[in-house]
């Protein structure tokens, strides 16, 4: 593995490569999920200073990609991870604000966990459409690689995340069966 200051040489390799075939798909891809391996990490202390600038980077790159190529399933995946994984930052936040031992919460605290379960909302939203172009790419299609059949699953999983979050049962359902049915139709 490298250690973060090797990764400051290998973004310039990817820089030095893509200056030189900006077209160039799935390195703009890789370059793009090795940022986000170092910039997003579950625990927040221990992400790069950078971590969102980072993020943007990956973002910026990744909407190159599917413009190049708009079928490129694994860039929507990972576009909606990025929505997906600030939601669940919010979570995190939203249930760090607890009351005192046998209290309640303030106004100013409640008003903090109502205004955090909007972004919640608004970044699962945000991950649907990406996630749901992964299955329109993959879902229908008959005989899948193993990495799709993982890109696919791992769309689903979120999506039965997002919607159970949300209590829609319907689409629960819906993405519950095209989950379980991923290995017998592809």
């Amino acid at each position: 593995m490298l250690f973060r200051s090797d990764k400051a040489e290998l973004y310039k390799k990817y820089e030095a490569v893509l200056a030189n075939d900006p077209g160039n798909s799935s390195v703009r891809y890789n370059y793009a999920v090795e940022m986000y391996q170092e910039a997003y990490r579950p625990d927040i202390a221990s992400r790069p200073a950078n971590s969102s600038e980072l993020i943007a980077k990956v973002d910026e790159n990744l909407k190159k990609v599917i413009a190049e190529k708009p079928d490129y399933a694994a860039a929507y995946l990972v576009l909606g991870q990025i929505q997906y994984n600030q939601g669940v930052d919010y979570n995190n936040q939203n249930k760090a604000i607890r009351p005192p031992q046998g209290g309640k919460l303030k106004p100013e605290e409640l008003k903090k966990k109502e205004e955090l379960r909007g972004l919640i909302t608004q970044k699962f939203d945000a991950a649907v459409p990406y996630f749901e172009k992964v299955d329109e790419l993959l879902g229908s299609k008959g005989k899948l690689k193993m990495d799709e059949k993982g890109y696919l699953k791992d769309a689903y999983d979120l999506l039965i995340t997002i919607y159970d979050n949300k209590g829609n049962k319907d689409k629960l359902k819906v993405y519950e069966d095209k989950f379980n049915n991923v290995d017998k139709s592809h």
